[in-house]
């Protein structure tokens, strides 16, 4: 932070004066208790952090609870790191947000013929089913799956 004002403190002067070590001023800036910063705050971030991925305890393909774990089913469903599908639907994950053991999701969602986002709860019970819910605890049902291929 110093160097700078140094720097334009020099250039006011005459082309014949030149900043010698005794001419230097070194300036520290106080914070709001008024002492000076063990160290400078970071530089504030251009980029957003890494993109948050749904956790791998969800990750897998799961189906209905009496369901047989036929990929055909209309209750099948894959959830991988960024994605959650539903038979023709692909639901693209962001905004992923922990609550307790439970996972918040925005999915942006698409068909063959349409678009729409939904938000959903990610939840396992102690016994490893998977719960899916309306995060906001509306009328929206709520559903149970088993995990296949264990």
């Amino acid at each position: 932070m110093a160097l700078p004002l140094v720097l334009a403190l020099a250039a006011c002067g005459s082309s014949d004066d030149v900043a010698t070590g005794d001419d230097l001023v070194t300036v520290e800036f106080a914070n709001e208790a008024g002492t000076a910063p063990a160290t400078p705050p970071p530089p504030p971030s251009a980029a957003p952090s890494a993109a948050a991925t749904i956790p791998a305890r969800f990750h897998g393909q799961w189906d209905w609870h009496r369901g047989e774990c036929d990929p055909g089913s209309e209750n099948f469903i894959t959830i991988g790191a960024d994605r959650i599908t539903w038979r023709d639907t692909v639901g693209r994950a962001s905004n992923i947000r922990a609550v307790g053991q439970s996972v918040i999701i925005d999915l942006a969602l698409q068909d063959a013929t349409d678009r729409w986002s939904a938000s959903q709860r990610l939840s396992l019970s102690d016994d490893g089913r998977l719960t899916m819910s309306d995060p906001a605890g509306g009328a929206r049902d709520i559903d149970l799956h088993k995990r296949c291929g264990r």
